[in-house]
């Protein structure tokens, strides 16, 4: 009887331990932190607050606008705009990320609209971003990819011209990239954290994003089509 009831408490402070775990989660994702005002969008995960805080979004990351002599990445004018659209000269939620910063000094966190909506959430859903995880993949990186995965399976924006033919492609489990088969980087990953894909698809749904080294560029994942 004794260990029942002590079973039976166990239970409870699990379950009451979930919800506090569930709730924290929440309060994160609604942007329980500062309500700060847009002072300008630089692009379509970056803005400046009017303290002048430069807020980089976490884990996702939005096609390149244009940088000297480099020109602007496939939608990423289009990812800009939306950005724009919905934070420009507002005031916002802040939902800040862990760690804070970033190695550039950007100060890492979600905007939150007055009506919950997370504006990465929304760069994610209409296929002007993707997800950029954080290995060991946690509940913010998976609540992203449930985002991002419809939004591959409909065709939205990059996800429309993503090349779909057959790559050879070796993911890292540690880091959760994907590389070229033939690089470098793919031969510095140790066997037991080595995944193969098939193509760019399978390697972005399974929640892995492109090595820099490999893919400098979005556009080298796309289809050569007009834009």
């Amino acid at each position: 009887m004794m260990a029942r009831r002590r079973q039976g408490r166990f239970m409870q402070g699990l379950a009451v331990c979930g919800l506090l775990a569930a709730v924290l989660a929440w309060t994160a994702i609604c942007g329980a932190g500062d309500r700060v005002r847009v002072r300008w969008v630089a692009d379509g995960d970056t803005v400046v607050l009017a303290d002048g805080r430069h807020i980089r979004y976490p884990r996702i990351n939005c096609p390149e606008t244009a940088h000297a002599d480099r020109p602007a990445e496939p939608f990423a004018d289009a990812a800009r705009d939306l950005n724009r659209r919905m934070v420009a000269g507002r005031t916002v939620r802040l939902a800040p990320a862990d760690p804070p910063k970033d190695r550039y000094g950007r100060y890492l966190a979600d905007l939150v609209l007055e009506d919950g909506t997370s504006v990465s959430h929304a760069l994610l859903a209409a296929g002007l971003a993707h997800v950029l995880p954080v290995a060991p993949l946690g509940s913010k990186d998976t609540a992203l990819l449930e985002v991002q995965r419809p939004a591959m399976d409909q065709g939205k924006g990059i996800w429309a011209r993503l090349d779909r033919r057959p790559r050879s492609l070796l993911g890292n489990r540690r880091s959760k990239r994907f590389h070229r088969a033939d690089s470098i980087c793919a031969k510095k990953i140790g066997k037991r954290h080595r995944v193969a894909f098939p193509d760019y698809k399978e390697a972005f749904y399974a929640g892995y994003a492109p090595c820099r080294r490999c893919f400098q560029r979005l556009e080298t994942l796309l289809t050569p089509a007009a834009f």
